[in-house]
C-alpha cells in the first residue's frame, strides 16, 4: 500500500509513502522532507500508517495544520482521504493526497468508489458526536454492492443493534432500526439520510469561480439552503482585491462568521466558518489553490441531542434575602429520538431547569448545549429555530382552526419572506408525519381538539 502526494512545491511533489513507513515534514534538517518556510515549524507534521490506513498528525507546530478548512488538533491523528488538501501553516506550503492504493481489507480506507464514513468523537469525523461514551472513531460505514454496512472500529463501549443487550461488530445498515454507540441512540433512518445527502452532487465543494455568490432559500441561489431557518435571499459572497467578503441581505436569523454576527461587509479568510440559519460552510482551497466553499455541518445533522453541563442556579431567597440554590450541578444528556420525563415535587426546580435548557434563563454556573453548540446570547439567534417549548398553561386561541393557529405561529417564528404556500406545505407535512392529517380545519376550541 502507498499514498502519493502532489504539490506545487518541489519538496512535496510526487512524494510516495509506502506502508509501514513513517514520514516527517518540517524546517529542521532532521526531517525526512525539509521545507524552508518561516510558517513551517522545525517539527511540523508526521505521516504514518495504522492498520493499513494513512494518517497525518500535527506534532506541535506553531502555525497549525489545516485539512479542508479544519485545524488539526496537536498530536491527534487524522485519517487521510484521497484528494484532500493539507496546508502547513500557510497556503504557500500545501500538498494534495493524489492517490491511495492497495488491496482493500477490513481496514477500509477511503477511495472515490468506496468512501468510508466515520462516526465518532473526533471533530474530523463525518458524523461528529461530542459525548464521552463515544470513542474517537467509533463506527465506520461503507457501501458494498449498492448496500451500506457498518463496522465497530474497536470502540471502548461497544456497538449494539436495536437493543443494548444485542452487541454487534458489523451488520447491514437497514432502515427503521436503532444503533446504540455505548448508550447513545442513533436512528438508522437519520444515518441513511445523511449518507444519501453526502453522496449527492450538492454535497461536493463549490468552486468560487464567480465574482458574486448568492446564498439562501431561493432555488436560483448559487448555494441553496432548503431550510426554514434561512431567508429567501440570505447572504452573498463578493470577490474583492483582498479576497471574498460576505454581506447579510437582511435575513431574519442572521449570518455569522466564526460565531460573530455579520453586521457589515466582512472579509472571509481561509478556514473561516460561515453560518446561515442552522447550516455552516467553510472557505477552503483546492489543490490548485483556488477558493472553494464546502458544507461543514448542520446543527440537526443526525438528530438533536440536548446536554446539560454542570448547571447550577443560585437566586436570592425572598424571605431571608440570602442566597438559595435551586439547581445544584445538574448534568445529563438527552439523545436523539429519546422521550424523557422530568418528575419532581412542586418547587423541586423542574420549570427552572427547563427554562435554563431552552435559553430563557441564564444559569449561575454551567451551560446547556444543542448538538454541542452552547446556548448563549451569541448563539441564540442561530439556535432558536431548533427550540420548541410548550408552557404548562393553555395558550392556544380556541377560535382558530389548526391550520390558522399553525400558520399564525409560523409567521412569528419563520423568516419574514417565507410565503404562505411554503408555510401551508410545511404544515401539511408535519400533520401527516404526526398522524394528524385531515385536522387542518378543526377548531382549537372544539370538542374534537383532543
Amino acid at each position: 500500500m502507498n499514498i502519493v502526494l502532489k504539490s506545487t512545491l518541489r519538496e512535496l511533489n510526487q512524494v510516495k509513502l509506502e506502508e509501514p513507513k513513517t514520514l516527517t515534514i518540517g524546517r529542521s534538517p532532521s526531517n525526512d522532507i525539509v521545507v524552508e518556510s518561516g510558517r513551517v515549524s522545525a517539527e511540523h507534521l508526521k505521516l504514518f500508517w495504522r492498520g493499513g490506513v494513512p494518517y497525518a498528525v500535527d506534532i506541535g507546530s506553531s502555525n497549525g495544520t489545516f485539512i479542508g478548512g479544519d485545524k488539526l488538533e496537536i498530536n491527534q491523528p487524522y485519517q487521510l482521504k484521497k484528494r484532500e488538501v493539507v496546508i502547513m501553516g500557510s497556503e504557500d506550503v500545501m500538498f494534495e493526497v493524489a492517490s491511495i492504493s492497495g488491496e482493500r481489507g477490513t481496514q477500509m480506507f477511503r477511495t472515490d468508489d468506496n468512501k468510508v464514513y466515520i462516526i465518532g468523537r473526533n471533530p474530523s469525523s463525518d458524523i461528529y458526536i461530542d459525548t464521552p461514551v463515544i470513542s474517537s472513531s467509533h463506527l465506520k460505514i461503507e457501501k458494498r454492492d449498492n448496500q451500506w454496512y457498518f463496522y465497530d472500529d474497536g470502540s471502548t463501549n461497544g456497538t449494539y443493534l436495536n437493543s443494548q443487550q444485542n452487541p454487534v461488530k458489523s451488520d447491514e445498515l437497514r432502515r427503521g432500526e436503532v444503533i446504540y454507540l455505548g448508550n447513545y441512540k442513533l436512528q438508522t433512518n437519520k444515518i441513511l439520510q445523511f449518507l444519501e445527502e453526502q453522496s449527492s452532487p450538492e454535497s461536493e465543494n463549490l468552486k468560487l469561480s464567480k465574482d458574486i455568490i448568492t446564498m439562501g432559500r431561493d432555488p436560483k441561489s448559487d448555494i441553496r439552503i432548503d431550510h426554514p431557518s434561512a431567508s429567501f435571499h440570505h447572504a452573498k459572497l463578493t470577490k474583492t482585491a483582498k479576497g471574498y467578503t460576505i454581506k447579510d441581505l437582511g435575513s431574519t436569523n442572521g449570518t455569522y462568521v466564526n460565531g460573530v454576527e455579520v453586521r457589515r461587509d466582512t472579509i472571509v479568510k481561509q478556514g473561516d466558518e460561515i453560518s446561515l440559519g442552522i447550516h455552516s460552510f467553510v472557505l477552503s482551497m483546492d489543490a490548485s489553490r483556488k477558493p472553494v466553499i464546502k458544507k461543514k455541518r448542520t446543527i440537526d445533522g443526525d438528530g438533536f441531542y440536548i446536554e446539560a453541563k454542570n448547571i447550577t442556579v443560585i437566586r436570592k431567597d425572598k424571605e431571608t434575602g440570602g442566597p438559595i440554590t435551586l439547581l445544584d450541578d445538574i448534568s445529563f444528556t438527552v439523545n436523539p429520538g429519546e422521550f424523557v420525563g422530568l418528575m419532581g415535587l412542586s418547587g423541586a426546580g423542574k420549570t427552572t431547569l427547563l427554562k435554563v435548557l431552552n435559553g430563557y434563563d441564564k444559569p449561575t454556573k454551567g451551560a446547556s448545549y444543542i448538538n454541542n453548540w452552547e446556548l448563549s446570547s451569541d448563539t441564540y439567534d442561530v439556535l432558536k429555530t431548533t427550540i420548541g417549548y410548550v408552557p404548562q398553561d393553555d395558550i392556544l386561541h380556541p377560535e382558530l382552526s389548526v391550520q390558522e393557529a399553525l400558520r399564525y405561529y409560523a409567521k412569528l417564528r419563520l423568516p419574514s419572506d417565507t410565503t404562505t404556500h411554503e408555510i401551508d406545505d410545511k404544515i401539511d407535512k408535519i400533520l401527516k408525519k404526526l398522524g394528524l392529517d385531515g385536522t387542518q380545519g378543526t377548531l382549537i376550541g372544539s370538542p374534537e381538539k383532543k
